[in-house]
């Protein structure tokens, strides 16, 4: 049974951690939850789920269908870290979700991994994703299938700030804004027929190991570097480099 207590003239499920903001007969309502999770599964397409306090989960949630927007509203969201399977704060399976934040102190605190999208797509508006607790594999965003967009916000990862595969399905990464602590990373599977790209209007940022940023039709690609010498198991892209790097 949910008990609910009336806060400034709302009535709220007591330790509600999450809302939705609707109408109903043409007067606005304000739904609340006692979970994220819960918040999210309620959702309809095109709602917006305000967190309400600081939220830590102990399991991920999984966005599958629908379009929903998640505003962090200034609190920490922590993602879980079991050793097994919640490894992330969520995976986008088949929906679309967006993250903000209306305040401007929000953050997504991954201990290991921020955001996973296997299909479907995951936009970053604002706020925050701090992945570097975990010193392996720590990502903020890891795009293994489906379109990420990065408008803007902050993103902070050990291993990677954005993480682009094709592993589940055609992974596609465009970054148009934002702070990003960590390389951006781009991984093809040999085993996988997908395949995977990785747009930047910004090439300043940090490219991961054996790639750069290649300008074309206005927009920087993240490609492979292309080595024609090697000198001590240097590679090196220019023969010029490289016979300045092999001068004693």
């Amino acid at each position: 049974e949910k008990v609910y207590t009336l806060t400034n003239g709302v009535w709220t499920i007591a330790g509600a951690v999450a809302s939705i903001d609707r109408t109903n007969n043409g007067s606005p309502i304000t739904e609340t939850y006692a979970s994220l999770a819960d918040a999210i599964a309620d959702a309809e397409t095109g709602e917006t789920i305000k967190l309400l306090t600081d939220v830590a989960l102990s399991e991920t949630i999984y966005v599958k269908e629908g379009a929903v927007t998640v505003d962090l509203n200034g609190h920490k969201l922590t993602g879980p870290d079991d050793g097994k399977a919640n490894w992330y704060a969520f995976i986008v399976d088949g929906g679309d979700l967006t993250l903000k934040d209306s305040i401007g102190t929000g953050e997504l605190y991954a201990k290991c991994y921020g955001i996973e999208t296997k299909s479907g797509s995951f936009t970053m508006e604002s706020g925050k994703i701090t992945a570097t607790q975990n010193k392996t594999y720590g990502s903020a965003i890891v795009n293994y299938g489906g379109t990420v967009v990065v408008k803007g916000g902050e993103l902070s990862g050990y291993l990677s700030s954005v993480f682009t595969g094709g592993y589940f399905a055609e992974a596609s990464t465009t970054i148009l804004g934002g702070t990003l602590t960590g390389p951006v990373i781009i991984e093809s599977y040999a085993d996988k027929d997908f395949t995977e790209t990785v747009a930047s209007a910004d090439n300043s940022y940090e490219a991961g190991e054996g790639y750069k940023w290649v300008e074309q039709d206005d927009i920087y690609v993240l490609t492979a570097k292309i080595y024609i010498a090697e000198v001590d198991g240097e590679g090196y892209e220019t023969l010029a480099e490289a016979v300045e790097a092999a001068e004693p």
